[in-house]
């Protein structure tokens, strides 16, 4: 390389000498070579010569649109093209077939405006990657990302509807209010799903009710029931599953919800133990007369005569469920050691009942001449809406016992209140009642010989870690088209599970 003047240079490469620079350099490189090296002689200024050997990076061929393989890209390129475009014309054609089939149903149009979506994507998609790749063959550039289309998937939503923890909801362990809602928010964020949890559930003017044109997925509990009427189930345009967070779901209207399609589910089995036992103790409670005595040490009072009068064992009374479900049969399982008798009223024998030794009987009426406990284990239907009336309850042993963890609706209001009040009943204890939560001036509040709380029995801490899971179970079978473990179904395929029906 030889100075010939201010920034110019003599450069050889070979036997050749010309006057370079970097980039006419390169062009003058053998195209098909696949190692390249540039010699530059460099002459020093006391006549030494040195030698200086410049790799050169070999270089794309240009591409050569006369040739047959160029012929064959664009051939490849304007065949997809093609395709694409004829896709997308059936795609529209078949959408406005649709869309005039089902007279306009929003259902048509949504899919029908995807898939003229994807179509028009789709020619766009072929377009832009023919341009990118006679881009790169051009300038002989490798791995440019000229398109790319993401795949837009429909976001699923969900409702749930759960009561304000307030300093419950500190306790992470209790998980069936609006700050933890069984851990919801986490599978929604993994699963990519539009949650809204609420306690809003009355009146027209409810969040519950703000949402109902689109909620697909509503989560309620029985501890705080969100009621879907009629009404509200025919505004639900888009609800597809109803899920019970618990056992019991006549806080639906399951006709309606037969009629529409709609899936409703609960965890069933997840609070039997915890309603079983609570039963026990409201046994127990009742019969030895706890409430009152323990009144009277709040009050600084102590009369054991008040108190002791009113009190009996349990053991050698007899003990009846009506409805030999799992709470019923683990509620007699539970009292197998306390030397009592067992029987149980239904229609048909109960294998598990059976084996445990609980005697079936038949007949109503013998029944409830038979017990000193009666104890209330049947779902609210229309069957047993009002099932103890004033008569029933007249046909009952005097000063009998009547335990209601099931629903308030199956008893009637203003009969059990008299029947407390005349001695007919020795007591009435539950945890539901036929309207959630009471009014102030609900008169079973204020009747006497009750022991009535908060729909708490089927709640505690152990029985929501059962429906929390059984809840998420059911969601992650839900969207991956599976289908629910069978004795959860309340209402499938339109038709009602057999205790409702």
């Amino acid at each position: 390389m030889k100075r010939i003047g201010s920034g110019q240079l003599l450069v050889t490469e070979g036997d050749k000498v010309v006057v370079p620079n970097l980039i006419g350099a390169s062009r003058m490189a053998p195209p098909q070579a696949p190692h390249q090296q540039l010699l530059l002689h460099s002459i020093q200024e006391d006549g030494t010569s040195q030698v200086h050997a410049v790799p050169m990076a070999p270089r794309a061929p240009p591409l050569d649109l006369h040739s047959g393989e160029a012929l064959r890209m664009w051939k490849e390129q304007v065949k997809w093209v093609l395709l694409w475009f004829t896709l997308s014309l059936l795609t529209c054609m078949h959408s406005a077939a649709l869309i005039l089939a089902l007279q306009y149903n929003l259902i048509a149009v949504a899919f029908g405006g995807m898939f003229c979506l994807s179509g028009l994507l789709g020619i766009y998609g072929s377009c832009a990657t023919l341009a990118g790749y006679c881009l790169s063959r051009h300038f002989g550039i490798a791995g440019i990302n000229v398109f790319k289309l993401k795949v837009i998937q429909m976001t699923l939503k969900i409702v749930a509807v759960f009561p304000e923890g307030g300093e419950a909801a500190k306790n992470e362990k209790y998980v069936n209010c609006v700050e933890n809602a069984l851990g919801l928010r986490d599978w929604c964020k993994q699963n990519d799903a539009d949650l809204v949890v609420t306690s809003s559930k009355d009146g027209s003017d409810s969040e519950l009710e703000k949402h109902l044109k689109d909620v697909e997925i509503l989560i309620t509990t029985p501890f705080h029931p969100a009621y879907m009427t009629k009404e509200r189930l025919l505004k639900a345009e888009k609800l597809k599953l109803l899920m019970t967070a618990g056992v019991g779901s006549d806080h639906v209207h399951l006709q309606t919800a037969a009629d529409k399609g709609m899936t409703v589910v609960e965890v069933t089995g997840s609070n039997v133990t915890s309603v079983a036992e609570d039963e026990v103790m409201r046994i127990l409670v009742l019969m030895r007369n706890f409430l009152p005595a323990r009144d009277q040490i709040v009050s600084g009072e102590w009369n054991v005569p008040a108190v002791a009068v009113n009190s009996w064992d349990l053991m050698d009374k007899t003990v009846g469920t009506v409805g030999g479900g799992r709470i019923g049969y683990h509620m007699m399982k539970r009292l197998r050691g306390w030397d009592v008798k067992r029987v149980y009223y239904g229609r048909h024998n109960k294998p598990d009942m059976d084996k445990e030794g609980v005697e079936l009987v038949k007949d109503l009426d013998e029944f409830l001449k038979q017990c000193d406990v009666v104890s209330i284990n049947v779902p609210l239907s229309d069957k047993t809406k009002g099932m103890f009336s004033k008569e029933v309850i007249g046909k009952m042993k005097k000063g009998a016992y009547l335990i209601n963890n099931a629903r308030g609706a199956i008893v009637e209001r203003e009969a059990v209140v008299e029947a407390c009040k005349s001695g007919q009943l020795g007591g009435y204890s539950g945890d539901v009642w036929d309207e959630q939560p009471p009014s102030k001036d609900h008169p079973w509040k204020k009747m006497p010989n009750q022991a009535m709380t908060p729909h708490t029995s089927g709640t505690t801490l152990d029985a929501q870690v059962r429906y929390q899971k059984g809840i998420q179970t059911m969601l992650d079978q839900w969207i991956n088209r599976k289908p629910f473990e069978e004795d959860n179904y309340i209402v499938r395929e339109g038709k009602l599970a057999g205790q409702y029906s």
